[in-house]
């Protein structure tokens, strides 16, 4: 596929992790080891970026969710180790326009994005919100009322679904693209072949949406598109712009998003916001190590997701 004449697919040589993690006697001393670890890690992070993957390799759920977790790490919001500077452009409809740029640079959200593994922290720079932080423990959540680059004061227990307060941008929007409530098919995208599209019918549980359309570039396996809909009624959009993803961390990451939440058509929408990473003399504001992040002045990460 995609010219190379390899015979593995992306998403089965995600499955041979497994297979590789019994032990073997015949394979043994130091040298060997390596050598064996180093192929795995290669295959492991190059399947859905150098090989593509298509329709003929996603017949099953579990090789449809392995592709769902693969491209939800090229979210921000999703990494699973990342730390920086997130730009949010949130707006009604009616603020939206060029026209309208002034009142929308003054709705404008700076914030400091940390994540590692469940454990999360955002803090607002700018905006209405600041110096309000969010941090997540696990499953817990709190909402603390006066922070820094490097601090978090006066918390409290909080339930909220936003990713980030004062947007359209819903955590359980990530979380139910590879729910067991939904049954996956793969399907062709006719006017592309650079593209391919997973439908999600809903059979079970309490979401909002019957039915998702996630669009995915085939040579990468990132997102493009991806429509919510409740009721046959398209009720939300996140469009990932294909040119902004950038190479992170030996992995693909995009840089800039956009949502709306529809009546019908994107076109057709109420709100929107706008999601960008930082940059600063042209450099984006992201650091797969939060160590090497500035902005928290190597911080133990203890003192950052304190909420006490």
């Amino acid at each position: 596929m995609g010219g190379s004449n390899i015979s593995f697919s992306g998403i089965e040589l995600l499955s041979y992790w497994r297979s590789f993690q019994q032990p073997y006697s015949f394979l043994k001393g130091v040298i060997v080891e390596k050598l064996i670890f180093s192929f795995i890690v290669i295959f492991l992070v190059t399947p859905l970026t150098v090989f593509g993957v298509d329709c003929s390799q996603l017949t099953t759920q579990e090789e449809i969710h392995t592709l769902v977790v693969a491209a939800k790490e090229a979210y921000p919001l999703e990494r699973s180790k990342i730390s920086g500077q997130l730009i949010v452009s949130p707006c009604e409809k009616s603020e939206c326009s060029k026209k309208n740029i002034e009142l929308r640079k003054k709705k404008l959200i700076t914030l400091h994005s940390l994540r590692v593994g469940d454990d999360k922290r955002t803090y607002f720079i700018q905006g209405e919100n600041a110096p309000m932080c969010v941090v997540t423990r696990g499953i817990r959540k709190f909402k603390c009322s006066d922070c820094s680059a490097i601090s978090n004061d006066e918390c409290r227990s909080f339930n909220s679904k936003s990713s980030i307060e004062g947007t359209n941008l819903d955590s359980v929007d990530m979380q139910i693209l590879n729910s067991a409530d939904y049954i996956n098919t793969c399907e062709p995208y006719k006017k592309s072949k650079k593209f391919f599209k997973i439908i999600a019918t809903k059979q079970s549980g309490n979401s909002l949406y019957d039915k998702i359309v996630t669009f995915y570039e085939q040579k990468r396996g990132v997102f493009i598109k991806i429509n919510y809909y409740a009721e046959n009624v398209l009720r939300k959009v996140y469009r990932f712009t294909s040119k902004k993803y950038v190479a992170f961390d030996g992995r693909s990451l995009a840089t800039e998003i956009k949502v709306r939440s529809t009546q019908g058509s994107e076109k057709k929408y109420s709100f929107e916001t706008k999601l960008t990473i930082g940059k600063t003399n042209n450099k984006l504001n992201a650091y797969a190590n939060p160590d090497q992040d500035p902005f928290i002045e190597n911080m133990p990460l203890d003192v950052l997701f304190a909420h006490d």
